[in-house]
């Protein structure tokens, strides 16, 4: 699911003493409004002519006990990001939705990789320091490293012959579903 930027919280929006989110030195913040202040400094008929503030306090430290520590600011319209319970709902499940997908991510590569070592175990190969070579008989191609394994000009005969080597071993080929059990018997 895609998500788009949190756009902010205009002026005529913000209410008094509503508690809304803002980003302050990279970490998300609480910040109470305590007034909304809107100050004319043009006058060419533009809905640019004014300029609005908004002070408050940002509520650095609560305690177990609901006291808090506070420091008062002046701060623009445009870093208000919304309301702070729904934006803490919401970067939680963006977390949640993050480390989901590194694990599934990190899943991938782990399998992409036990993949292309089988391959060179079935071709009888030995495994290079480094697979991602363009010329490796088998690599880990793709920026993310989630990519099934490329099979090279080298590669191909080396597992052709390791994969009709296993499918010539009638037992070993059936029980890796590589033959059906009449075509051994026969």
């Amino acid at each position: 699911m895609s998500r788009k930027k949190a756009a902010a919280v205009p002026a005529s929006k913000a209410k008094i003493g509503a508690v809304y989110a803002v980003r302050r030195d990279g970490q998300l913040t609480r910040f109470r409004v305590q007034q909304v202040t809107i100050h004319r400094v043009a006058d060419d008929g533009s809905p640019h002519d004014y300029k609005s503030e908004i002070t408050g306090h940002f509520i650095l430290h609560v305690d177990d006990e609901g006291s808090f520590t506070t420091e008062k600011a002046t701060i623009e319209p445009g870093q208000l990001l919304g309301e702070f319970a729904q934006y803490e709902e919401l970067v939680k499940v963006k977390e949640a939705e993050d480390l989901a997908k590194r694990r599934r991510e990190s899943e991938e590569k782990e399998q992409a990789l036990e993949l292309m070592v089988l391959l060179y175990k079935v071709a009888g190969l030995p495994v290079p320091d480094n697979t991602a070579e363009y010329d490796a008989p088998f690599r880990l191609a793709g920026y993310s490293g989630t990519s099934p394994p490329d099979i090279g000009r080298k590669g191909v005969k080396p597992l052709l012959d390791g994969l009709r080597k296993l499918i010539g071993n009638a037992d070993l080929a059936h029980s890796a579903n590589l033959i059906e059990r009449e075509k051994i018997d026969s």
